[in-house]
């Protein structure tokens, strides 16, 4: 017929409303496809769903919780353990989860790919996603992070790590016998003005570093994975240029997911190229770092101290030869904690992303798993 598409004798053409309602949302959504940071994902819902969402404990539950049930469209399961996961597994529309191995197990994982036939989504709630990356999340399901808020916090925290270690608290805090001695301190002071600082890493967490280390007047070199300009930072340099930038620098700030690229990137070899006496501090993943190689750059003088909020393996064992490497601080991954904002940021996050996806809208913060 004239102006109308011609098919095959026998065959019908393919509708949408072929599809089981629940499948409908992975169609088109194409996400191994989005960019990282892609404002447009959208998971198809209608007016009479009422969707079920998880929720894995993993901090600030209570602020967490509340959140889901803000919106009342959704209806929020609490799921304390695996067992629990797995008994409600098929009812998930939904999960909000943090994003490391004591919220989202390997256990947990292999539930929702086994049983979790309707789940479409995960917001993630920690700054961080490895175990979702390493146990992997079900086909056609996408993710979604917390939007930054944790980059305040773990920044303040990395520059209370770099004056620590730079304005010599270590050494002041190991009193000799509970008497005045300047002379413990004094030869390791050193001035944040006017030093340089390489961050590696300008997510959203090192650009908050690079702001901070601007308003000490520290000259700031950052290292990305393509050495785009980034505002607020004078000089930007592609990780080819990590090598020549440890080696200009006083001080280096590690602000790198854990990836696969990125695991064991600082080793024996970048460590060396450091400048003698150098500050490196790590608020990334411990896993970026040798450790072992730390260590013994740390013990040979080859740098002047680390301050080191995540460490591998961790938690870090009592007799682990970095808790006696000199110069050394190691803070038991707290850097996102304390912050009352932080907490509050995140539990906008969810609702808002607990609510578009009720109503088929683009999801807020999509990630790559």
């Amino acid at each position: 017929m004239a102006g109308q598409h011609r098919h095959r004798r026998g065959r019908r053409r393919f509708r949408l409303s072929d599809v089981p309602l629940r499948w409908r949302a992975v169609l088109g959504t194409g996400f191994p496809a989005v960019p990282r940071k892609s404002p447009d994902v959208r998971l198809t819902m209608t007016t009479r769903d009422r969707p079920t969402i998880g929720y894995l404990p993993a901090f600030a539950d209570d602020a967490f919780t509340a959140a889901i049930r803000a919106v009342p469209a959704a209806r929020l399961v609490v799921l304390s353990d695996a067992d629990l996961v797995e008994r409600h597994a098929e009812q998930l529309d939904g999960l909000v989860c943090g994003g490391n191995h004591n919220s989202y197990s390997r256990a947990v994982a292999q539930v929702l790919r086994a049983r979790a036939r309707r789940l479409r989504w995960i917001q993630v709630t920690s700054a961080g996603f490895d175990a979702l990356q390493e146990n992997g999340i079900p086909e056609a399901v996408v993710a979604t992070g917390n939007g930054g808020a944790f980059n305040v916090p773990v920044a303040e925290h990395a520059m209370a790590l770099l004056l620590a270690l730079a304005r010599g608290i270590v050494p002041a805090l190991a009193s000799d016998g509970g008497r005045w001695n300047k002379d413990r301190v004094l030869p390791g002071l050193r001035p944040m003005e006017g030093a340089s600082l390489a961050v590696v890493g300008l997510g959203g967490i090192g650009r908050a570093v690079a702001a901070r280390a601007n308003a000490f007047d520290m000259k700031v070199t950052g290292i990305t994975r393509s050495g785009r300009p980034v505002e607020g930072v004078a000089d930007v340099r592609p990780m080819t240029g990590l090598a020549d930038a440890l080696g200009e620098s006083d001080a280096v700030v590690v602000c790198l997911p854990l990836t696969d690229q990125t695991r064991g990137l600082i080793d024996a070899a970048l460590l060396s190229r450091m400048k003698r006496g150098a500050l490196l501090v790590n608020v990334g993943r411990g896993a970026v770092v040798d450790t072992d190689a730390l260590c013994a750059a740390l013990n040979a003088g080859q740098i002047g101290g680390a301050g080191l909020d995540v460490v591998h393996p961790e938690p870090l064992p009592d007799a682990h030869p970095l808790w006696a490497a000199p110069n050394c601080i190691v803070t038991p991954h707290i850097a996102p904690a304390g912050s009352d904002l932080a907490i509050r940021r995140i539990a906008d996050v969810i609702t808002a992303n607990v609510g578009r996806f009720a109503r088929g809208e683009a999801l807020l913060h999509p990630i790559r798993i």
